[in-house]
């Protein structure tokens, strides 16, 4: 595991992504490019996999299958990654995963580039949709 989180750094600092908090025992790392609406980005190395995970939004109450339908039609548009909830259904995350054994600094910079081409594309799209519910998230 630390082979991978010191070269997952190295990656991530190669890309110009800010390091602002760091685990190497359990392989996770917290990174920003606030330029391009990444913010508090995980980045997991400390598994069997690497993945890399942005929560979007809230789950919205009102407009919940609305919700749903928008992101399941992203994903299929989507060139790296996926939109995926927690198990409790309050957020949404973007998610995609890379074997170790393939990883390239590149495939990285591909998984944030489609969550950065989802924000600038449909990141107004989706906050209309969670403006026009005002009642957002779950007790």
């Amino acid at each position: 595991m630390a082979y991978w989180f010191e070269q997952v750094k190295k990656f991530a600092e190669k890309l110009g992504l800010q390091v602002t908090q760091e685990n190497p025992q359990t392989g996770l790392l917290l990174v920003e490019d606030r330029p391009n609406g990444i913010m508090n980005c995980l980045i997991d190395a400390g598994g069997e996999i690497l993945v890399i995970e942005q929560a979007v939004a809230m789950v919205p109450i009102k407009k919940r299958e609305q919700f749903y339908a928008f992101l399941l039609t992203t994903n299929r548009i989507l060139p790296h990654g996926a939109f995926v909830v927690d198990s409790r259904e309050k957020i949404a995350y973007f998610r995609d995963t890379h074997r170790f054994d393939k990883l390239q600094p590149e495939m990285i910079e591909d998984s944030l580039r489609s969550l950065e081409w989802f924000l600038t594309n449909h990141g107004p799209e989706l906050a209309k949709l969670l403006r026009d519910d005002q009642t957002v998230g779950h007790a």
